[in-house]
């Protein structure tokens, strides 16, 4: 079975799958693959960039979510999920930057 679809199955409507994808400057036919193979088994799929300062700058990141889960293009609505969990509250990252990481990539 391939393995995004047994996370999509495992995850359900309200799950989401935070990934790794890579480099997109040195691996852009891998960041290509992986993104088509999320989007054949996600209804959400949101590739954005994330600075990884001990990789040596910025890299493509995805979030891979069911048609129920909050998306990163609808900031509000992920502040609200994220304000909703429990334990210590975020420091470092709101819904507000979230949504500018989505914003940055060209990857679609």
């Amino acid at each position: 079975a391939d393995f995004f679809a047994r996370c999509a199955q495992v995850l359900g409507a309200t799950g989401v799958l935070g990934m790794h994808v890579g480099a997109p400057w040195a691996q852009e036919a891998r960041c290509h693959d992986l993104l088509t193979a999320l989007r054949l088994h996600f209804p959400q799929v949101t590739p954005f960039i994330a600075h990884v300062p001990v990789y040596g700058g910025p890299w493509l990141m995805a979030m891979a979510a069911g048609a129920k889960a909050p998306s990163l293009r609808d900031a509000n609505r992920l502040q609200q999920h994220l304000d909703g969990l429990q334990g210590a509250p975020l420091t470092m990252i709101d819904g507000r930057i979230l949504r500018a990481m989505a914003d940055v990539t060209h990857h679609r």
